[in-house]
């Protein structure tokens, strides 16, 4: 007696059923890695010496699949596709420790790179810049968020110290930083950054074009790169086909008890403007919090450039307007800051 089609088909269903599960699984879709976030945390003093044996917390991006990891100042976050996704381009807050012992407070914006075929899932977080003293006599640390500069500073073309009458009633680094930062934005530099020196912080303007005599020139010239010579049509025609020379000014600020002392080696225009570009926009709550010695100055250091062509600038070696009236001129100070 043949089997019938039905009792036939119900006898394998159990057997196609277990072929099914065994075949291979490579053509499922693969699940998606975990993005990881990578680093490093180096000395700001050296940037090619790595701080070991820190610790590097991470926030901002809702919950991390994993605790960060850290070896030899380097640092891997895995954090999954789908918080990625939905919480990018955003802004991070890292925490970094040592010794069980926070050094630094740091932000960064952290955006959605462009992988390419075969490229690793990471979304690299660059260097964290940790300037840090070890005191081996109490195993504590000394820190600075901010990245420093270096010390003693290039040779400025102009130095003014402020008088000591500057800092009346100010009691801490932060109330320094507000009352400069705020003469600063109402002087048109509207976003200065900040940077570490020893026993101090220090402000940095954006690089400016002025006049041969240190005037700002107005504000749709001011910050270009380029030296301008005239705003209308047969000034900006005659810009294309003849050189002009153009001024160009950086200001730091230095605000410190430390005697302001200069190296040997001029300021390069580039690097001042990677100084600027590089630098933090907010001055460390760490340092902010800080008392200000009773012997802190503030001086600021006057930077100028030339440019006769357009390939870069030259610094200036000295100038015939004082520091001061630098100051007066950039009004930051008022007319009667220089009687």
């Amino acid at each position: 007696m043949q089997p019938s089609f039905s009792r036939l088909r119900f006898g394998w269903a159990p057997l196609l059923a277990f072929l099914w599960l065994a075949l291979p699984t490579q053509a499922q879709a693969p699940a998606k890695a975990p993005w990881v976030i990578t680093g490093q945390v180096v000395s700001s003093r050296d940037s090619s010496s790595v701080i070991p044996g820190v610790d590097v917390q991470i926030a901002g991006l809702g919950p991390l699949l994993s605790a960060p990891s850290a070896t030899e100042g380097r640092f891997r976050v895995s954090v999954s596709d789908s918080v990625v996704r939905k919480y990018l381009p955003a802004t991070i807050q890292i925490s970094i420790s040592k010794y069980g012992k926070k050094v630094s407070t740091q932000e960064r914006t952290l955006a959605l790179p462009v992988l390419a075929a075969g490229q690793a899932r990471e979304l690299p977080l660059g260097t964290l810049f940790v300037e840090y003293v070890d005191t081996l006599s109490t195993g504590g640390i000394v820190v600075v968020a901010q990245p420093a500069l270096p010390w003693p500073m290039p040779p400025p073309t102009s130095v003014f110290p402020f008088p000591a009458s500057y800092l009346a009633g100010l009691k801490t680094f932060r109330d320094v930083d507000d009352k400069l930062s705020s003469a600063l934005t109402n002087a048109g530099y509207d976003t200065p950054k900040h940077y570490s020196i020893p026993d101090g912080f220090a402000v940095i303007t954006r690089l400016e074009q002025t006049t041969a005599d240190a005037r700002p020139l107005p504000q749709a010239q001011r910050w270009l790169s380029n030296a301008v010579g005239g705003e209308q049509l047969m000034g900006l025609l005659r810009d294309l086909v003849i050189t002009r020379k153009g001024y160009f000014r950086v200001m730091i600020f230095v605000v410190t008890p430390r005697n302001v002392t200069f190296s040997q080696k001029p300021l390069a225009q580039d690097r001042a403007t990677t100084w600027y570009h590089q630098g933090p926009l907010f001055l460390d709550a760490a340092v902010g919090s800080q008392l200000c010695p009773p012997n802190c100055r503030v001086t600021a250091l006057i930077y100028e450039f030339m440019k006769e062509d357009s390939l870069r600038a030259l610094p200036t070696a000295s100038c015939p307007i004082t520091g001061c009236n630098h100051m007066v001129l950039a009004r930051i100070l008022p007319s009667s800051g220089c009687r």
